[in-house]
């Protein structure tokens, strides 16, 4: 595939899943006095409705990208022919759906609505066998080792990944 054509297809998924994304996340910002006074966390837990809490799940959504922005740039440097490339779009792309309808979900609580369940779980599950699909060139010959993150590379992976565990915490500190 032309990398020209995957830089494209890069810069529009970018565009799109950040678009979602932060949308989304405007979205609960600005519906948040109307959201329940409890939220759920999981099917099976709960908790008091706060800042944290309601924006807890667009807040992930936002660094999983900026950790998928900061990998696919190690990836690029690579220059793997074939599908290797297309790993970071369709990661993007994933997430960005899946911010969208997660944003949407939250601002309709208490309601749940199975078709976006459905769409998300699809959503995901197609991301990421798509995405397996495509690393399976940088899998191969040990480029998985010639992965190199520079220092401020690896600075943002570790803040960002920080940042994810750091707000799943009250799915472990919260319950009713």
């Amino acid at each position: 595939m032309n990398l020209s054509r995957v830089g494209l297809l890069t810069l529009v998924c970018r565009i799109i899943a950040w678009g979602f994304v932060l949308a989304a996340l405007g979205w609960v910002i600005a519906s948040y006095d109307s959201l329940p006074d409890v939220i759920r966390l999981t099917r099976w837990k709960s908790a008091e409705k706060s800042w944290l809490i309601a924006l807890r799940v667009p807040l992930i959504n936002l660094f999983s990208l900026g950790l998928i922005e900061v990998l696919g740039r190690s990836v690029a440097r690579l220059k793997i022919p074939g599908a290797a490339q297309l790993i970071t779009p369709v990661l993007l792309l994933t997430v960005g759906v899946k911010g969208v309808v997660e944003g949407w979900e939250l601002v309709h609580l208490p309601n749940r609505h199975f078709a976006a369940v459905m769409v998300l779980g699809l959503t995901v599950l197609a991301g990421v066998l798509v995405a397996s699909r495509c690393a399976e060139s940088l899998l191969k010959n040990g480029n998985v080792g010639k992965l190199k993150l520079t220092g401020v590379e690896l600075f943002l992976v570790t803040l960002f990944v920080a940042g994810i565990i750091l707000l799943n915490v009250p799915l472990v500190t919260q319950s009713q």
